[in-house]
């Protein structure tokens, strides 16, 4: 699944299964999937005032009682919210099916509520995170992947493979898995929102060589760092 955002950036670029997760989309923003048969999808599509698209965070504003909240375009949701969230949306489509006011109303609550799902992940104080929360904040805030999992999991202060139990207990995929994923990410989006070469973007990214990117790049595409950008830069030359 490859997502494109208002301003024709490459937001998220996943070739597995990331798993299950809410998407907050706004127009303008384009989608190419394609999942296999036991995939299960819901969409509400709704209009509201105060919310839109800011390019200079990459994230979504939401205007409230005077003041504008960051939202993130997705979050990963907990084995235990996947049968809940289900029901809401069943909920949601059962009543807007009806016609009627009361349910209308009722369904339209319980699309708002679903927001509460993006700003959880905004308002959660770093000091009340748990281990596997503090590694993948290390991780997030690592922009330029300076550190190995070893010395994040050191500065998180626990072991690296009880890190390592714990992060694939609660996200589902291991702390390399989810490091490397976020590295792809900011990989694509030089390639195809930057002037940068090949070798300013290994280094941007943490990587020793060129040939490290060639690499990863060969290995999870199938093509080179040059052939990325042909494909795929959407600035002009600078």
């Amino acid at each position: 699944m490859s997502v494109w955002l208002p301003d024709g950036r490459l937001n998220d670029n996943f070739t597995e299964d990331p798993g299950p997760f809410l998407y907050l989309r706004v127009p303008d923003t384009q989608i190419r999937f394609k999942f296999g048969p036991g995939r299960e999808n819901w969409v509400v599509m709704f209009t509201a005032t105060g919310i839109g698209y800011l390019p200079e965070t990459r994230s979504i504003q939401l205007e409230h009682d005077g003041r504008n909240f960051d939202l993130p375009f997705n979050v990963m949701i907990s084995p235990e919210d996947v049968p809940v969230l289900r029901h809401k949306f069943e909920l949601i489509h059962a009543n807007r099916q009806t016609g009627l006011p009361r349910e209308n109303l009722y369904a339209s609550l319980l699309t708002t509520g679903l927001f509460q799902y993006f700003l959880d992940i905004k308002r959660k104080p770093s000091a009340g995170l748990n281990p596997s929360e503090k590694l993948k904040k290390l991780i997030d805030d690592d922009c330029n992947f300076r550190y190995n999992l070893s010395e994040l999991s050191d500065m998180a202060g626990y072991c690296r493979d009880y890190l390592r139990l714990q992060f694939i207990n609660e996200f589902h995929l291991s702390p390399g898995e989810y490091r490397d994923n976020r590295r792809l990410c900011q990989i694509m989006e030089l390639i195809s929102n930057s002037h940068l070469t090949p070798s300013e973007i290994a280094a941007h990214v943490g990587l020793k060589h060129p040939s490290h990117l060639n690499a990863l790049l060969r290995r999870k595409y199938n093509l080179s760092p040059g052939e990325l950008i042909r494909k795929n830069r959407f600035c002009s030359p600078a």
